[in-house]
């Protein structure tokens, strides 16, 4: 699919996959479209249809300095922020599908993980409970430092009035894999190459999952996934949403036809370029390791 070349026997075992998938604890396969319009529309229409009250995240945003230890505007912060994942508002309610978009335990609770909404609860009350509270992974900062920069790396601007308190509720989620998390708010970061930070938004690690974009699933591994196919239209795209699943057993696809899988010349190209080992011989271990 990648190369855009599919035999009768790959035709036929796409086509077998077209049927529905069910798991006895509830947690749906997340449909992929190629189009945000129907992702919102389909979130949107399940979440009204669950009962119980309804609990909006509004996120705390920052703009930060750019590495010359300039501040970055309130427009261009907005813009990096624009390109996260973590939305600026989630409405979630009991009952709610959500996928994690952070790592957080290895193995068990990663970028992906999909789960159900169980319950509200404060950081009091789940500490109580001696359930387990997301906590934002530890990753290293860079060390290059010109010696003409003297940049904080963390100082940030708020770019709105809006605080989290310390009695508001979070959702608790129970994942495909049993684990139970409070998913309290964590930090996003948009970083500058010496590690300064240019943006920064503070929000529920969650996001609505009954369907995603193809777009936005980029970099994520699935392992209960719907792919609908009707209405792809760019070169790569059906090969990009049908690789996010984790395995044939865990994925569902809908309207495949063998003419939306579509491969642009440049890929094929880089391809056939490294598959030649980048000079027209055998791959050696740099090159395998380059293109793993």
């Amino acid at each position: 699919m990648r190369q855009g070349v599919l035999t009768v026997e790959d035709v036929q075992h796409l086509h077998s996959l077209s049927r529905p998938l069910h798991y006895p604890d509830g947690i749906e396969p997340s449909q992929l479209f190629p189009l945000r319009r129907d992702v919102e529309g389909c979130n949107n229409d399940r979440l009204k249809e669950l009962p119980g009250v309804q609990h909006i995240y509004q996120a705390m945003d920052s703009a930060g300095y750019d590495v010359y230890g300039l501040p970055i505007s309130r427009e261009n912060a907005q813009s990096l922020l624009d390109r996260m994942i973590a939305t600026p508002i989630i409405p979630l309610k009991v009952g709610a599908q959500v996928m994690l978009i952070q790592n957080i335990e290895q193995g068990y609770l990663v970028n992906g993980s999909l789960g159900k909404v169980v319950e509200f609860l404060t950081i009091h009350s789940a500490l109580a409970r001696d359930i387990a509270i997301a906590e934002q992974a530890n990753r290293p900062k860079r060390t290059l430092n010109p010696s003409f920069l003297s940049l904080p790396q963390d100082e940030v601007r708020p770019l709105t009035g809006h605080v989290f308190g310390r009695h508001e509720v979070w959702p608790l989620v129970r994942f495909e894999t049993g684990r139970e998390l409070l998913c309290a708010p964590l930090d996003f970061t948009i970083e500058g190459y010496i590690g300064n930070v240019e943006a920064r938004r503070m929000q529920v690690p969650l996001i609505l999952a009954w369907a995603l974009s193809i777009h936005k699933s980029q970099g994520q591994t699935l392992t209960r996934v719907k792919v609908d196919l009707a209405h792809t239209f760019e070169k790569g795209q059906a090969y990009v949403a049908i690789s996010r699943a984790t395995c044939m057993e865990g994925l569902e696809i809908e309207s495949f036809q063998p003419s939306k899988v579509m491969a642009h010349p440049r890929v094929v190209e880089w391809h056939r370029f490294w598959s030649d080992g980048g000079d027209g011989g055998a791959l050696d271990d740099n090159d395998k390791l380059y293109r793993s």
